[in-house]
C-alpha cells in the first residue's frame, strides 16, 4: 500500500492520539512536511513520544526516516496529479454529465499510471508461469472474485484449466496443489499473513507450488515474498471513499492484459478454441420460441 493508506490504516487501528495524528497528516498531506516534531506534537495535542511512536508504529526508525519516504510518495503523487479526486470522483452537486466525465478521466488516469509502472520483465514472467501451468488456481476474497471470475471464463474459452476457490476453502485447495501448477495471488493490501488469501503463501512456497501475485504498489509483505508482481493503481483511501473505481478498472485491467499476452503466445491455437468454444455454448443457449401471430 502507499504509505498515506497505511497512515489512514494505522489510525483507525489505534488509540486516540494516533488517530489524532494520522488525521492530521491525512487532512493536508503537504503542510507535515514544514512543521517540526514538536509543532506536530503540539497541533495534534499529542506528545513529541507519542508522533515518534507513530512513526515507529508503521515500521520506521524515527520521524525524520518517516518525513523521507513520505517526501518520495509525495513526489511520485504529484508526477501522476489526479484532476479528479480518486476516493472523491464526484459530488451531490455534480450533474450527471459532470459524473459521466470524471469517472472517464480517473479511469484514463488510472490506466496512464498503469502503463507507466508496468514491469514488463514481471509480466513475462507470470505469463511463462501460467503457460507452464497444468491447473491455475486464484486466491482472493470478494470484491476481486467477480473480476477473477471473468478471467476464469476467458481463459476456459481457449481451454486453459483455472479455479477461483472460494472463502474458506483456501486451504483445502493449496493442500491440492502441486509444482505443475500456478497460484494466483489477488490482494489489495498484502500485508495480514493471518487473513485470506494470504493465509496460505507459506505453504504453496514450501510445497514449491509457483506463485504469482497482483497487489497494491508500496512495501507489503506479499512482495517480499514472492519475485513475480504486478501492481495495482491504488489512489483510493482505504475507508475514506465512495468505492473502488480505480482498483476495480486497475485490476480488470491487469487480468485482461494477463489473458491477451496469454493467447497471442499461441494465437491461432487459441483463437481456434476460442470460435469453437464460442459455437458450441451457441448450441446450447437454445433458440427462441416461434411467434404465432
Amino acid at each position: 500500500m502507499f504509505l498515506f493508506q497505511r497512515v489512514e490504516e494505522l489510525g483507525v487501528g489505534s488509540n486516540s492520539a494516533m488517530s489524532d495524528i494520522a488525521d492530521y497528516i491525512l487532512e493536508d498531506r503537504q503542510r507535515i512536511l514544514e512543521k517540526s516534531l514538536q509543532e506536530v506534537a503540539q497541533e495534534t495535542f499529542t506528545s513529541k513520544a507519542s508522533v515518534v511512536r507513530f512513526a515507529k508504529g508503521l515500521g520506521y526508525s524515527g520521524w525524520k526516516a518517516f518525513l523521507k519516504e513520505y517526501l518520495k510518495e509525495l513526489n511520485y503523487q504529484q508526477r501522476f496529479e489526479a484532476e479528479v479526486d480518486f476516493s472523491y470522483p464526484f459530488t451531490d452537486r455534480d450533474t450527471p454529465a459532470q459524473i459521466s466525465r470524471n469517472l472517464r478521466t480517473l479511469m484514463v488516469q488510472t490506466l496512464d499510471e498503469m502503463l507507466e509502472n508496468l514491469d514488463e520483465a514481471a509480466l513475462t514472467r507470470f505469463v511463462n508461469l501460467m503457460q507452464r501451468a497444468n491447473r491455475i488456481v486464484v486466491f482472493c476474497v470478494s470484491p476481486h472474485t467477480y473480476s477473477a471470475q471473468l478471467f476464469q471464463r476467458k481463459m476456459m474459452t481457449i481451454q486453459k484449466p483455472v479455479q477461483v476457490v472460494q472463502a474458506r476453502e483456501m486451504g483445502l485447495t493449496a493442500r491440492s496443489m502441486t509444482p505443475q501448477d500456478l497460484a494466483i495471488i489477488i490482494s489489495y493490501s498484502g500485508m495480514n499473513v493471518e487473513a485470506e488469501p494470504m493465509t496460505v503463501v507459506n505453504y504453496l512456497k514450501s510445497h514449491q507450488v509457483p506463485v504469482a501475485a497482483i497487489t497494491s504498489a508500496g512495501t507489503n509483505d506479499l512482495r517480499r515474498e514472492i519475485d513475480t508482481v504486478l501492481t495495482l493503481t491504488t489512489r483510493e483511501a482505504l475507508y475514506n471513499k465512495i468505492a473502488t473505481f480505480s482498483t476495480e478498472h486497475s485490476l480488470q485491467y491487469l487480468l485482461n492484459l494477463l489473458f491477451s499476452c496469454y493467447f497471442a503466445r499461441q494465437y491461432e491455437k487459441n483463437w481456434v478454441n476460442k470460435v469453437e468454444s464460442a459455437r458450441e455454448l451457441e448450441k446450447h443457449r437454445g433458440r427462441p420460441a416461434a411467434i404465432h401471430e
